[in-house]
């Protein structure tokens, strides 16, 4: 319901009919109809951030056969998979960001340690291998890269969802941008 009409129009009554309790018993469980909200999105967060992702790219990095580009590109498709399959998510995630500053302060806290850190490590593995060239600050790339994720998110699911866009071809195409850059090579 959260995430068809966003917090302030929805209401504790379609709540507990979605539910299939009354509105006293939902009140029993949950302070307010945030806190309930607040229960909700830790469990999108977790769900949809960290599930899956955090899994797989451990083992793919643990191995180290992992190229950057199987590494980019996998983040870049798992977070579509998520998203296509749970496009309401993505709106209540939006919205809650920022709508909501103690839910910001919560998942930028798991943010923090279930995704920026560990990217960071994974990055400057890339770095150390001499995928990365070494003059690249890299909290500053990982942080340009979850954003260039989450604008696209955005606009797929949110801002444009009917907008017919092929999402593999548009992930090899930040990819390129994200290797090579948008500067001609003769351009200072």
């Amino acid at each position: 319901v959260f995430g068809e009409k966003g917090f302030d129009l929805t209401t504790t009554k379609e709540l507990a009919q979605k539910a299939g309790v009354t509105e006293r018993t939902l009140f029993r469980y949950f302070a307010s109809k945030n806190e309930l909200y607040l229960r909700i999105l830790s469990g999108i967060v977790y769900d949809f951030a960290f599930q899956t992702q955090m899994i797989q790219l451990k083992t793919m990095l643990e191995a180290r056969e992992a190229k950057f580009s199987d590494w980019f590109l996998y983040i870049f498709h798992d977070r579509i998979k998520v998203a296509k399959e749970n496009p309401h998510k993505i709106r209540i995630l939006v919205s809650a960001l920022l709508q909501n500053k103690e839910f910001g302060t919560f998942f930028g806290k798991v943010w923090k340690e279930k995704l920026y850190l560990p990217a960071i490590m994974a990055v400057e593995h890339f770095q150390k291998i001499g995928e990365i060239r070494n003059d690249i600050d890299v909290p500053n790339y990982v942080r340009t890269s979850f954003g260039i994720h989450l604008s696209y998110l955005i606009f797929r699911f949110v801002l444009a969802p009917n907008f017919m866009l092929d999402d593999e071809l548009e992930a090899k195409k930040v990819l390129n941008i994200v290797t090579s850059g948008i500067l001609c090579k003769d351009t200072n």
